[in-house]
Parts: structure tokens; C-alpha cells; sequence
């Protein structure tokens, strides 16, 4: 998957996080399909650009938690989305 992909999907997955009382359909539809294009390529999670956070592709949730960024965990799925690196 392209870098410009992977930013694109986590734009539409921080949007979504970000405005989820005010989501628009076709920018819902957009974060679905994002995630689902993410999991097809075997990518499960997405880093904030300053690797300060992590989304799971699976469930869309973001966490902030330094332990869920550095292990890959998904605190939402109960899931760890990658090794450790």
C-alpha cells in the first residue's frame, strides 16, 4: 500500500473519530471502505504521524495510550494488531 493510501485511509479514519455526531454518510462510507481496504493489504492498525497514537483498522477506535501504541493493541478488539517492533 502506498504512503499517500495509508495517509488517506487514516484521514478518513480521524475524521470519523473526530466527528462522529456530525459524520456525513458519504464520509462514513468512505472511513468503511478505508478499512476495509486496510485489512485486505494486511494492514490492522494506522500510526498518527507523530506515532503518538494508533487506530484500529478492524473497529476504527483510536487510542492515545503510549502501551497500546508501542505493543499494537487495540484496547476496543481486545486485539494485538502486529509484532512488536
Amino acid at each position: 500500500m502506498s504512503q499517500a493510501s495509508k495517509r488517506l485511509a487514516w484521514l478518513a479514519v480521524a475524521y470519523e473519530n473526530a466527528f462522529s455526531v456530525y459524520f456525513p454518510a458519504a464520509a462514513e462510507e468512505m472511513a468503511q471502505m478505508a478499512s476495509r481496504h486496510l485489512a485486505e493489504e494486511g494492514e490492522l492498525y494506522l500510526l498518527s504521524p507523530h506515532g503518538d497514537s494508533i487506530t484500529c483498522a478492524v473497529c476504527r477506535k483510536t487510542s492515545r495510550h503510549p502501551d497500546d501504541v508501542k505493543n499494537r493493541y487495540c484496547g476496543s478488539c481486545h486485539l494485538f494488531l502486529a509484532d512488536p517492533r
